[in-house]
C-alpha cells in the first residue's frame, strides 16, 4: 500500500477541549478505540480480515493489483492471480458433449470440450445428409464487454457416425483451418482435434483422412 491511515482521522479520539464525564462512556469510547486500531493495523500491513478458523496466511502480496484477483492459493493463503491466468485455468477438466446433427458450430468458448459425433446417417442420404460440417469460428471472443484470446483453445471430436466430417473456417471472420492432409476425419471412431494458434487460425491434427484418396 502507498498510504499508512490513522485510526483516528484527526489523530485524536476526542474533538479539542471535549469533556467527557461519564465513565461508561468512556469505555465504549475506549473499545471503539482498540477496534479500529485493529483494522487500521490489519489494513496499513495488507492483511485481510477473515474468520478466525482460517488458519493460512492473510497478507496480500507485493504485485500489480489492476487486472488481478484475490484467492485463496493451493498452499491456503491469499493470493493475487491475474484475470487472463484465470481464463487460462477455465474448464481444466474435459467436457464430453454429444452432437447428433450434421451441422456443428465451435468457437474458443468450446475450450477441452471432447464432442461425440453420433449423428444417425439416413437410409439413402442426399450428398448433404452424408455429410457432418464443423464450422469453425474464431477463437477471439468477447468476455465483459472486451476481447480476449482463447490461447491454447483444443477442441476434440471423436466420430461414431459413419457421415464424412468435414472442418471448415466460418468465411464471415475468413477463419482458417489448417491440416497436414485433409480437413476431414477418417472415418467412425476416428479421433481428431483442433488447436488454436491465432485470433482466427487453428490447426486440425489427429487421424486425418488421407489428402491422396482424395485426389484419386
Amino acid at each position: 500500500m502507498s498510504f499508512t491511515l490513522s485510526y483516528w482521522q484527526n489523530g485524536d479520539p476526542f474533538v479539542p477541549d471535549t469533556l467527557i464525564e461519564a465513565e461508561e462512556m468512556n469505555a465504549k469510547l475506549n473499545g471503539i478505540s482498540v477496534n479500529l486500531r485493529q483494522i487500521t493495523e490489519q489494513l496499513n500491513d495488507n492483511h485481510l480480515k477473515l474468520p478466525e478458523s482460517f488458519v493460512g496466511s492473510t497478507t496480500i502480496p507485493d504485485g500489480a493489483y489492476a487486472d488481478s484477483l484475490l484467492h485463496i492459493n493451493q498452499d491456503g493463503d491469499v493470493d493475487l492471480m491475474r484475470v487472463s491466468e484465470l481464463s487460462s485455468r477455465q474448464l481444466e477438466d474435459i467436457v464430453d458433449k454429444l452432437h447428433d446433427t450434421n451441422a456443428l458450430s465451435v468457437t474458443g468458448t468450446d475450450h477441452r470440450t471432447f464432442f461425440i459425433l453420433n449423428y444417425e446417417v439416413p437410409a439413402n442420404p442426399t450428398v448433404d445428409e452424408g455429410k457432418v460440417i464443423v464450422n469453425v469460428g474464431r477463437t477471439a471472443r468477447a468476455l465483459d464487454g472486451d476481447i480476449v484470446t482463447g490461447a491454447n483453445s483444443v477442441i476434440f471430436f471423436m466420430v461414431d457416425t459413419d457421415a464424412e466430417v468435414w472442418f471448415q473456417g466460418d468465411s464471415i471472420y475468413n477463419v482458417q483451418v489448417l491440416s497436414p492432409s485433409a480437413a476431414r476425419a477418417n472415418g467412425r471412431n476416428s479421433v481428431v482435434a483442433l488447436k488454436s494458434i491465432g485470433n482466427d487460425r487453428w490447426v486440425l491434427v489427429g487421424d486425418l483422412y488421407p489428402a491422396e484418396e482424395l485426389s484419386a
